[in-house]
């Protein structure tokens, strides 16, 4: 027989604690990705190469900003945590890509994929904290700033993604 899970019985700060501490688990992460996929992408295309390593920056930004909500929330994250994250983006370089050494032809679309999926939860993350704890979160932070910026972002990675799927196929990429 399987049990149910109450969650009605989960203390709502506890709730939401979980919820702060996987996005800063993740944010850790694609942050991880975004540096790797500028240089990955930046080998096939140095202007799309650059644009990663702008939008990395950007994350970099952002990851802070989530840091000091958790904060004014009186969240902690373990480092733990963040470590997992990390070590966890550097073993998905030897995910099953084909490849015994070095990235496949079709990693850097993966990556840009990871990306955006990331980039599109970080979105949500602020648009959740403003409907759930809109005065909790430090005065200078505008969540729904930073909501546009990830859409903005994931916009950005469709479009160098659309841009770079077609050259793959080109004759230098078999």
């Amino acid at each position: 027989m399987r049990s149910r899970i109450h969650l009605d019985d989960a203390p709502f700060e506890d709730l939401l604690a979980t919820y702060v501490r996987d996005h800063l688990t993740g944010a850790a992460g694609g942050h991880a990705l975004a540096r790797r996929a500028a240089e990955t992408t930046g080998q096939l295309d140095p202007d799309a190469g650059r644009t990663l390593r702008r939008l990395a920056k950007d994350i970099g930004e952002d990851r802070r900003d989530l840091r000091r909500c958790a904060a004014a929330l009186g969240i902690r994250q373990p480092r733990l945590r963040e470590l997992v994250a990390q070590i966890a983006e550097r073993l998905g370089r030897a995910k099953l890509n084909a490849q015994l050494l070095g990235t496949s032809t079709l990693s850097p679309v993966l990556e840009l994929d990871l990306l955006i999926m990331a980039v599109s939860g970080k979105a949500r993350v602020w648009r959740t904290l403003a409907v759930l704890v809109p005065d909790a979160v430090p005065s200078d932070i505008d969540l729904d700033a930073l909501e546009r910026r990830a859409m903005a972002q994931r916009e950005e990675l469709e479009t160098l993604q659309d841009r770079l799927i077609p050259r793959l196929s080109e004759p230098s990429h078999d």
